[in-house]
């Protein structure tokens, strides 16, 4: 599932609401989010196994997907 989030600093509370669609489903995640709140939310995500593949910007790529 590919997840565009562009929430105007309502993030983590967006990311706590699909904490369990991201649970059951492989997901690529970009999110705009300004660089006072990244670090809290790469810390929720890192708790659900969620891992940062890079940033443009204020745009950041997750996944929760291994690579081989």
């Amino acid at each position: 599932i590919f997840i565009k989030i562009d929430v105007e600093g309502h993030e983590l509370e967006v990311m706590e609401g699909m904490s369990e669609l991201i649970r059951l489903n492989k997901v690529f995640i970009q999110i705009e989010c300004y660089p006072d709140k990244i670090n809290a939310l790469s810390k929720m995500l890192g708790k659900q196994n969620i891992h940062q593949l890079t940033n443009i910007d204020n745009d950041h790529y997750f996944t929760n997907v291994k690579s081989t």
